[in-house]
C-alpha cells in the first residue's frame, strides 16, 4: 500500500469519526458541556491557515474541516472558553459548528468557515447579516470582544465570525487582567463593542484594506443600529 493511499485512508477514517461526533453533538443538550476527551483525530495533512498570537490553524477544505491548536494564553482559559462558546453557538449560522475537541492537545475541530472577507466577496446584504450577527450574539448573552478583519470570513455568501477565546458575558466587564492590546485598532474608543469592531472590519475590506477613521465607523454603526 502506497504512502498516498495510506494517508487518504487516514483522512477518510478521521472524517468519519468527525461526522459521528457531529451527530452525537446534535443530540446533546446545550449545557452543561462535559469536558471529556471524545476524540483525538490523527489527521496528518492540511493546508496552513492563520497563525495568530494564540493558535495555529490547519484547513482541510475538501473535508470541510478546520483544526485549531491553541498554544498560548492558556492561563487566561482561552481554549476552554472557546469550546464553551462554540457549543453555545453551535446552532448559529454565522459561527462554524464545533465537531470535536482534544483536551490533551488543546485542539478544536470545527467546520470550515470560509475565506477572509474582501471587497470582492462581501455579500450584497452584508448590512442585514451584520445586524443578525450582533443581535444573535446578544440574544445568547455573548460578547466577542476581539473581532478584527482576520475573524470575519465569508462562506457561500454568509458572513462568519470566528475565534471566541476572549468572549465574555454581554454587558459585563471583562477581566482586568486580560492583555491591554485585545481588540487592537478594532476596539471602540469607548471600550469593547462588537458593533463597532465588525463594522470597522467590513469597511476596511470595502476599502481594500485601508482602515476607516473611528468617526466613519461610528457614523456607520449609528446608521445601522441607531445612536449608542
Amino acid at each position: 500500500m502506497t504512502l498516498e493511499i495510506t494517508m487518504k485512508i487516514k483522512q477518510l477514517l478521521s472524517l468519519l469519526l468527525l461526522s459521528l461526533l457531529a451527530s452525537i453533538y446534535s443530540h446533546t443538550a446545550a449545557a452543561p458541556f462535559e469536558k471529556e476527551k471524545f476524540l483525538i483525530c490523527n489527521v496528518s495533512q492540511g493546508s496552513p491557515g492563520e497563525r495568530s498570537a494564540t493558535s495555529d490553524v490547519l484547513i482541510f477544505k475538501e473535508q470541510n474541516v478546520v483544526s485549531k491548536h491553541v498554544r498560548s494564553y492558556l492561563e487566561f482559559n482561552v481554549f476552554d472558553r472557546e469550546v464553551e462558546m462554540l457549543m453555545r453557538l453551535r446552532n448559529f449560522k454565522h459561527v462554524p459548528k464545533i465537531l470535536a475537541v482534544d483536551f490533551e492537545d488543546n485542539t478544536i475541530y470545527m467546520e470550515y468557515a470560509g475565506e477572509r472577507l474582501t471587497k470582492d466577496n462581501l455579500p450584497a446584504n452584508w448590512e442585514n447579516q451584520v445586524k443578525d450577527i450582533i443581535n444573535g450574539l446578544r440574544a445568547l448573552g455573548i460578547q466577542h470582544n476581539d473581532i478584527k478583519n482576520a475573524e470575519v470570513l465569508v462562506k457561500n455568501g454568509t458572513i462568519m465570525v470566528v475565534d471566541y477565546g476572549w468572549a465574555s458575558k454581554f454587558g459585563q466587564p471583562t477581566d482586568p487582567s486580560w492583555p491591554s492590546g485585545l481588540g487592537a485598532s478594532y476596539k471602540a474608543p469607548w471600550g469593547f463593542d462588537d458593533r463597532f469592531s465588525i463594522i470597522k472590519a467590513i469597511l476596511t475590506a470595502k476599502n481594500n484594506g485601508i482602515s476607516p477613521s473611528n468617526d466613519q465607523v461610528e457614523a456607520e454603526m449609528n446608521r445601522l443600529f441607531g445612536p449608542r
